[in-house]
């Protein structure tokens, strides 16, 4: 019939010619099975597809307090059209006594003006938020969501940090935005 049968054919390796299962991309991720082969869709799809953007977006010594445009972020021509698939938060030098730190991400286009974010979007639908008495959003009673149809980077536009909630007693923000080629 002109088919060969899968099992009569050899197995590939790093040293011979046969046929190879495809990885999927956790099998990618893991990094640990030497016989089947990466695409290039498990590969983006894998933690090796992914980048982290590490802001500091108030120093250390400084008060937490509420406004928009705490941060500026360019968004890099390596990122366009890559997706925010993950955000996390940490305050600096001291935790909130009381009420919860919150912190929303707008995404911006550059625009002829000059005006960095006018027209932005959220791109989160819940905030991101650290609650009292904790330095992180590890263990945050509400999770940060993403809102996919805003979370896609564009080469010239700009993610601009705002604070929303600044709890009691609140130094320094960071926040940590990891990204991944769709």
């Amino acid at each position: 019939t002109g088919t060969i049968e899968a099992a009569r054919l050899p197995s590939a390796s790093d040293t011979a010619s046969g046929i190879s299962e495809l990885a999927t991309a956790a099998e990618t991720t893991t990094g640990t099975d030497g016989t089947r082969a990466v695409t290039p869709d498990g590969l983006a799809g894998s933690d090796f597809g992914k980048d982290v953007i590490i802001v500091e977006v108030i120093a250390d010594a400084t008060a937490v307090a509420t406004g928009d445009g705490k941060a500026y972020i360019p968004m890099p021509a390596k990122h366009d059209g890559w997706n925010i698939v993950a955000v996390q938060a940490h305050v600096g030098a001291a935790v909130s006594s009381s009420g919860a730190v919150t912190v929303d991400i707008a995404r911006c286009a550059a625009v002829a003006t000059g005006i960095r974010c006018s027209g932005a979007v959220d791109v989160l639908s819940t905030n991101i938020t650290i609650d009292a008495n904790e330095d992180g959003t590890e263990t945050a009673a509400t999770a940060a969501v993403i809102d996919t149809a805003n979370d896609d980077a564009v080469t010239g536009g700009w993610w601009r940090i705002d604070v929303d909630g600044a709890g009691t007693g609140t130094q320094g923000l960071y926040l940590i935005i990891t990204l991944q080629k769709p």
